[in-house]
């Protein structure tokens, strides 16, 4: 991966490698982890998100796509949205600060 990557100047980014990132098509906490991991983004800043992410979000979305009888009150919707959308900006910022610093680079070149 980081020959591949070292190796890429100067080209047009075109896709990031299905072998790279492997959601197995839910966003998990574990995956999250291993997001975190490969982009440098400091995981503990999720640390806290675990029940969320895995319970609320992942477990409900799975019944819901298996057809399962899930109620979600009138009243969680606005919080479900704004924490999910909160934690989406969150991993944003994170990201572009590894950008912008090139902390990305010092991993790499750690390795």
């Amino acid at each position: 991966m980081i020959d591949n990557i070292l190796l890429s100047q100067g080209k047009r980014f075109k896709r990031v490698n299905p072998d790279l990132i492997n959601t197995g098509s839910n966003l998990k906490f574990a995956v999250l982890k291993d997001i975190c991991l490969i982009c440098c983004v400091d995981f503990n800043n999720f640390h806290n998100e675990e029940d969320f992410i895995d319970r609320v979000l992942l477990k409900r979305r799975n019944a819901i796509a298996h057809g399962d009888d899930v109620t979600i009150g009138v009243e969680e919707v606005d919080e479900l949205i704004n924490k999910t959308t909160s934690l989406m900006r969150h991993f944003k910022n994170e990201l572009e600060n590894v950008v912008y610093l090139k902390s990305f680079m010092r991993q790499i070149s750690v390795v």
